[in-house]
């Protein structure tokens, strides 16, 4: 079958790359529908930071990425207070204890990392990985593989968290706990409280926020579209070649017509 390099066809051909644009990147069209004021946003639209508890909390987490795991993991941190606040020196990990244990993984924040007051923070494990994800980069990582990038400092196992459940500690430089959450059986907190359990390419996050009851049961829900910092970004992964593809063929039809 021949095929008529015409202006039908070009036309034909740059339509559906247009289609192919929209459905890789309206979250809409990928079944991860926008919420009203207070949800999730819109790509590129900021959350409002409505509620706080004046503290910084784990305000997201992303446990079970597409791909390889741990790589794709990351947790958001957000200050609902009014005041900047240094993590230098603060832990997180998967432990109940801030330095972990032969299981378990614990991270210290570097020197040089702060949360500006109604801010997010991204703990990405594999800041690559991350990039390569979402676009951007993270603040922090967990795995030395970019110079773009501050090391966390390991002070226990790696970090790697359960698809079926875990739990997520924030500890402050003597060991206070600042926060946990738990999501699934709960790991080592138990099922009791625990925020329901994200399936593949799915994070849980604060319904607000900030806002925290002590209860991940009622504080979390699931999102289908992950907002690292705040911001809908579709994780493309391979997608993206789809539609350049198209853009490539229809650049091509057009220069032989």
């Amino acid at each position: 079958m021949k095929f008529e390099l015409n202006a039908w066809n070009a036309m034909a051909v740059t339509l559906i790359c247009m289609l192919m644009l929209a459905v890789v990147l309206e979250p809409s069209a990928r079944g991860e529908a926008t919420a009203p004021e207070g949800g999730t946003p819109e790509v590129g639209q900021i959350r409002p930071s409505t509620l706080s508890t004046g503290r910084v909390v784990i305000n997201e987490v992303y446990p079970n990425p597409v791909g390889r795991e741990p790589d794709g993991e990351w947790v958001e941190l957000y200050n609902g207070g009014a005041t900047s606040v240094s993590l230098y020196e603060w832990y997180l990990g998967d432990d109940v204890n801030a330095t972990g244990n032969v299981r378990e993984g614990s991270y210290i924040f570097p020197q040089g990392t702060v949360i500006g007051p109604g801010e997010y923070l991204i703990v990405a494990v594999n800041g690559t990985a991350f990039y390569q994800a979402y676009g951007f980069y993270p603040d922090v990582e967990m795995i030395n593989t970019t110079n773009a990038v501050p090391d966390m400092i390991r002070a226990g196992n790696k970090f790697m968290l359960n698809n079926d459940g875990d739990d997520i500690h924030l500890f402050s430089p003597d060991g206070a706990e600042v926060d946990a959450v738990w999501y699934g059986n709960g790991g080592a907190m138990g099922k009791d409280r625990a925020a329901p359990r994200p399936a593949e390419g799915e994070s849980i996050e604060r319904t607000q926020p900030g806002l925290d009851t002590d209860d991940p049961s009622s504080d979390f829900t699931v999102r289908t579209a992950p907002t690292p910092s705040g911001i809908t970004v579709p994780e493309l992964g391979g997608l993206w070649l789809i539609p350049l593809f198209a853009v490539l063929l229809a650049i091509h039809i057009f220069r032989r017509m």
